[in-house]
């Protein structure tokens, strides 16, 4: 981003990122939609606009989510709201999260996440190169946009990193398990996130682990620079911590 001056109004901020992102106030077009009654839910109501617009549902996802954090601005304080707007503007939300989201978990956590559940049914995140290791029953690509799958059986979960992504895929996670039903989650140890405290509330057991995982790429090992934490979801909490005791801290849940 080259250096300008940080907008000083509201309306200098709203119209700075618009130019940055060259696109259209989608945030205004999903609340019209849900007040008309065209669409349901926002979930729906994004789908359509992505539709009518031609444009990746996952962009107009990101989009609105940075345009809700904008708004957020004009109830705030005079000292956190040029704070606030400084970091928003830091951040077009066109460009909002580039690097690339296929990773693929290792090996040996796949195993340990197998030998607990006993199968892998479903990987909701997930292509055909991560299959090679995993061999879930069931996968959904990026393609298949698996939040809107059912989610079925015993699930492996490494998400999407970037926001808002990765809170989709944890609330879908979180809304879709039933009693009985096995799940391991895979994510940053983002100890300050909601989505990290949504997921920890529910889990039976966490795993903080030793290190970082270093993820594999088709050329590449990469280097986070986070540590990662395992969540799991299940009644089986001794084979658990059995087995994912060698990868870190295991910690209840009270």
């Amino acid at each position: 981003m080259t250096d300008s001056k940080c907008p000083e109004t509201w309306e200098e901020l709203e119209a700075e990122l618009f130019r940055l992102q060259g696109c259209k106030d989608y945030l205004t077009l999903r609340d019209a939609k849900l007040k008309s009654g065209t669409a349901y839910s926002r979930r729906e109501a994004e789908r359509q606009i992505a539709e009518e617009l031609d444009k990746p549902l996952g962009t107009v996802r990101k989009t609105i989510w940075r345009q809700e954090q904008m708004h957020n601005v004009a109830t705030m304080p005079p000292d956190s709201e040029t704070e606030y707007k400084e970091e928003v503007y830091k951040i077009p939300t066109c460009t909002l999260w580039t690097r690339d989201q296929e990773s693929f978990t290792p090996a040996q956590y796949i195993e340990a996440a197998r030998e607990v559940m006993g199968s892998i049914d479903l990987d909701p995140a997930s292509n055909e190169k991560a299959q090679e290791v995993v061999k879930a029953k069931v996968y959904y690509t990026k393609e298949d946009d698996g939040l809107d799958k059912p989610w079925d059986g015993n699930i492996f979960l490494n998400p999407p990193y970037s926001h808002p992504e990765v809170k989709y895929f944890v609330d879908k996670l979180l809304a879709e398990l039933k009693p009985g039903q096995q799940a391991i989650l895979l994510t940053n140890n983002n100890t300050d996130t909601n989505f990290f405290h949504d997921a920890a509330r529910q889990a039976t057991a966490l795993c903080f682990t030793k290190g970082r995982i270093s993820f594999l790429k088709p050329d590449k090992i990469s280097s986070p620079t986070n540590g990662q934490v395992f969540y799991y979801f299940g009644d089986n909490k001794d084979d658990f911590i059995r087995v994912f005791s060698q990868f870190g801290i295991m910690m209840g849940v009270l």
